[in-house]
């Protein structure tokens, strides 16, 4: 009796582990054929049903016309035939300087085998083979799962985009979520970095300096500026429209109606149901010092920065329409919390003068 259960328990243990195992083989490679573009979109409804921000992602056709213009390029894990795991490399961002890594999800019943870091890795080293100098994921802050993937990859947090996406439905975290998606931005260079030189004023040069660290660049500040030069005769802005109601408006060139350029373009934005705005401007523009400083006496407030190699640095600012559950934003990184607690004080400092402003 005692050896007939020990066979059937050494019966039960080789079927398990070959289940295991079975679900542990998979292969990476590069998406080709009519069927991958297909899984994707499956893969991607699984893992998110119909909520994910990047919707051309439910779209075959529009995946398949995206890789072939080499706008994007899939890589795709596949388990038996079936797709289990994706991530994209965006080349699409009008510079050879910086590329994105994004559209990354697991098929939840697979996840903790290594796919989402070994699909990173390939994205990581086609973005350096094509000659970009810095690559960057945005990553939900719902969860750290995504963020902890970045880490290990060697990307560090450099901006915290408040409710810059609609909510995201988790299927497999089990929870309903009402609130917009707050997202990091973790950056990577893929050359060796070199020293940086910036034109701000004090109130940031810390935060920024911390950042910059992580990076492994060391950056110092150019106070020798003279206000009567930093203006152009006209302001010349750009508005990026991105997925999730949200928007960018860049400073191209800096005009004496710099100020009223960017507040008319905010109220539009606004008024046509925009949640959340970003406002870039470059580091290396002396001008900076001033529009700055203008900009968060009208309700902008830190996001962070966005490192270039060839291009030029920005700075990035804030404007966020709706109120922020900062219970439901998680930093995994002792870094990301740190960004994390500064943006939150200003915040809270920006809330309070509108609330003081009002009486």
């Amino acid at each position: 009796m005692t050896l007939k259960i020990l066979f059937i328990t050494l019966f039960i243990v080789i079927i398990v582990r070959k289940s295991l195992n079975n679900n542990k083989i998979y292969t990476i490679r590069t998406a080709k054929k009519y069927k991958d573009f297909k899984g994707i979109s499956q893969c991607a409804y699984e893992v998110y049903g119909k909520s994910y921000p990047y919707t051309y992602i439910y779209d075959t056709e529009k995946i398949k016309l995206f890789n072939k213009e080499k706008r994007i390029i899939s890589f795709i894990a596949k388990n038996k035939g079936k797709i289990v795991g994706h991530v994209a490399l965006n080349t699409d961002k009008n510079s050879q300087d910086i590329c994105e890594i994004c559209t990354a999800f697991v098929n939840p019943k697979f996840r903790g085998q290594g796919i989402l870091n070994d699909l990173s890795n390939r994205a990581l080293n086609k973005c350096k083979t094509h000659g970009f100098n810095v690559a960057y994921v945005e990553a939900v802050c719902t969860h750290t799962y995504s963020q902890k993937g970045a880490k290990k990859l060697g990307l560090n947090e450099c901006a915290i985009m408040l409710s810059k996406v609609e909510p995201l439905n988790f299927k497999t975290l089990n929870e309903e979520k009402n609130d917009r998606e707050t997202l990091v931005k973790c950056f990577i260079y893929s050359k060796e970095p070199k020293e940086k030189q910036f034109f701000l004023g004090k109130k940031h040069r810390e935060i920024i300096e911390e950042i910059y660290n992580s990076l492994g660049v060391q950056v110092t500040f150019n106070d020798n500026y003279e206000k009567s030069k930093i203006y152009s005769l006209k302001s010349v802005i750009h508005v990026e429209h991105t997925q999730g109601g949200s928007a960018t408006i860049g400073i191209i060139q800096v005009g004496v109606d710099i100020c009223k350029v960017v507040t008319s373009k905010l109220k539009e934005l606004i008024k046509n149901g925009t949640k959340s705005i970003l406002l870039t401007m470059g580091l290396n523009n002396m001008s900076t010092v001033y529009i700055c400083e203008k900009f968060e006496d009208n309700g902008f407030i830190f996001c962070g920065v966005e490192p270039r190699y060839l291009d030029e640095d920005l700075i990035i600012l804030q404007y966020v329409v709706e109120n922020v559950d900062f219970n439901c934003v998680k930093l995994s990184s002792p870094q990301g919390k740190n960004l994390l607690k500064y943006i939150k004080n200003e915040f809270y400092e920006e809330s309070e003068r509108k609330e003081a402003n009002e009486f």
